[in-house]
């Protein structure tokens, strides 16, 4: 369970289902989630969102199908549609999609937080220069 230390929020990301099963029943209305899923369809990410679903966890959505039953729980939804599979799979290709919203939500979060991530990121180069000195 890896906690991403970059910016000024406690943010947790499990890929495994039963941790991630267990985080979602942990989070509240306060919280939010964001839930990706190529399809939008595995019956394993269905369960997570609709565990933060009843616990009222707003949710942003990551998938390639805007009529997929994920779609459906998120009050933030991004679609990661990649028409472009001739020569790659497109689950790859939304793949790098999603990966591509991800950095562009983690950049909106740290320049939100302006000052704030930037302290936690010179902290962090701080304590690692001291076992990793240039």
């Amino acid at each position: 369970m890896p906690i991403i230390l970059r910016v000024p929020l406690t943010l947790v990301h499990d890929s495994e289902y039963h941790l991630a099963l267990m985080q979602a029943t942990r989070l509240s209305k306060n919280d939010c989630a964001i839930v990706i899923s190529h399809t939008g369809t595995d019956v394993d990410t269905l369960a997570i969102a609709q565990a933060l679903q009843e616990n009222q966890v707003p949710m942003i959505i990551i998938t390639s199908f805007p009529k997929s039953p994920l779609a459906a729980f998120g009050e933030v939804k991004f679609f990661s549609i990649s028409e472009d599979f001739q020569y790659r799979s497109e689950a790859l290709i939304s793949l790098t999609s999603q990966i591509a919203i991800n950095d562009c939500l983690y950049m909106l979060v740290a320049q939100y937080f302006g000052n704030k991530a930037d302290q936690v990121l010179q902290g962090i180069r701080k304590t690692i220069s001291k076992k990793h000195p240039k």
